[in-house]
């Protein structure tokens, strides 16, 4: 999931770079190979086993879930192409998208370890960690900038780290 959305990012950011075309790849190019990712992300889980998806939607702080059947693969798939844009549009301002991130491994590495969920928490930490040693190159004025392809990878992370902890909607108060 990360490694495709990062991907899409930097096609686009070469585009923009190399190539000298502000324009980068279309919206509508961007929005259908997202799609795609997310679809081939969600086929290739459930054929390997790597995520548990529950098809359920549940409700952060109860044990209240919502079943949505069929719907849930819709849904994980909007939800994931939704926060990686999320997250990149807040990529326009110099430290904005690096720090709410921090921001939200921090708090997704606290659930994680209080779901038993440790592999999800280190890797929370590790990237936490990680977006510390680049803020200060991305604060104002930016020195490094993360581009299309860190913010769509990060939007993608935690769009699936929501998914994974079964824990969805929580991405909206912690994203």
């Amino acid at each position: 999931m990360t490694i495709g959305f990062g991907l899409i990012g930097f096609i686009d950011d070469y585009i923009i770079v190399v190539k000298k075309n502000n324009q980068g790849l279309t919206s509508k190019q961007k929005f259908l190979a997202q799609i795609g990712i997310a679809i081939i992300f969600f086929v290739l889980s459930n054929v390997f086993h790597l995520v548990n998806f529950s098809t359920s939607i549940h409700i952060p702080f109860t044990n209240v879930a919502i079943p949505l059947s069929f719907a849930y693969v819709i849904f994980i798939v909007f939800w994931q192409v939704g926060f990686s844009n999320a997250v990149n549009l807040t990529d326009g301002l110099d430290g904005l998208a690096t720090g709410l991130s921090i921001i939200g491994f921090t708090m997704y590495a606290i659930m994680s370890f209080v779901l038993g969920e440790t592999a999800i928490g280190i890797f929370c930490i590790i990237m936490l960690f990680a977006l510390l040693g680049f803020l200060p190159y991305n604060i104002n004025p930016a020195k490094v900038f993360m581009g299309d392809t860190g913010s769509l990878a990060l939007g993608g992370i935690f769009a699936t780290i929501s998914i994974m902890l079964n824990q969805e909607l929580s991405l909206i108060f912690i994203g």
